[in-house]
């Protein structure tokens, strides 16, 4: 079952370092990735954030920030690997 979460406000929702429990689907809006000596990079509606770290087990280089009125889907390990394994077939 997808997790789905709406955002009135900006609020870090992973910070640098740390290893994700689930990639992130921007459905609406966007988020702010915040690397390092200010570097901001802007992720639009569509994309995915973290689908290398989590598969691979690693941790983000940088802290993301949700923008108010963007909508996230949470892909954790199990669903991700429910997906590869439907495409495998």
């Amino acid at each position: 079952m997808l997790q789905e979460k709406y955002f009135t406000k900006e609020i870090c929702i992973h910070f640098k370092g740390m290893i994700p429990y689930a990639a992130y689907y921007i459905a609406s809006g966007s988020l702010t990735l915040f690397k390092r000596k200010g570097q901001r990079i802007e992720i639009q509606s569509g994309e995915i954030v973290g689908l290398k770290e989590i598969t691979k087990n690693i941790p983000f280089n940088y802290n993301i920030y949700t923008n108010p009125g963007t909508t996230l889907i949470y892909l954790d390990k199990t669903m991700l690997s429910g997906i590869e394994h439907s495409l495998k077939f």
